[in-house]
């Protein structure tokens, strides 16, 4: 499952740009093994190629959201699965509310916000209510359908 900003990148045509491949799975292992037939060498807990400037980063599975709102796209050299809007709205508003100064996960909440075209906000609430942060779910949902003009993954300071 492709997670994290790479995810975002998919989500948002490119509106915001990663520049790794994030990729959870159950074997760490056979992912490798892939990647080293298509050319790419491990660097630590990397995986490169001199020909592309692309790094992916390979984890093991270990609580990555919900299954069932995941998504799967459709490629010239096959499917993949990608973790679903509402679980990186949810991450990312973790870390903009955990992390003193961390405009650039609620700007990739926004983000994501705008250019989601069917969000389980429910799920996202639930979440929100959970732990302590209906005010900032709600500045997510108005900035989500207001915001415009602002470079992606760029502060208030410098944006």
């Amino acid at each position: 499952m492709v997670v994290g900003g790479s995810a975002i990148e998919i989500y948002t045509g490119g509106s915001y740009v990663s520049g790794d491949i994030d990729y959870v799975a159950d074997s760490r292992e056979a992912i490798a093994r892939v990647l080293r037939r298509w050319g790419f060498k491990e660097e630590g807990k990397w995986f490169s190629k001199k020909t592309w400037s692309l790094f992916v980063d390979v984890m093991e599975t270990h609580g990555t959201g919900s299954r069932r709102l995941s998504r799967v796209i459709i490629t010239k050299v096959g499917p993949f699965r990608i973790a679903a809007i509402e679980d990186l709205l949810v991450k990312r508003m973790r870390e903009a509310i955990s992390w003193q100064g961390r405009e650039e996960a609620f700007d990739q909440a926004v983000l994501l916000a705008r250019h989601a075209d069917s969000v389980d906000w429910k799920y996202v609430e639930f979440f929100a209510s959970k732990e302590n942060w209906l005010p900032q779910y709600r500045r997510l949902r108005r900035e989500g359908k207001d915001r415009v003009g602002r470079r992606p993954g760029r502060s208030r300071a410098t944006g």
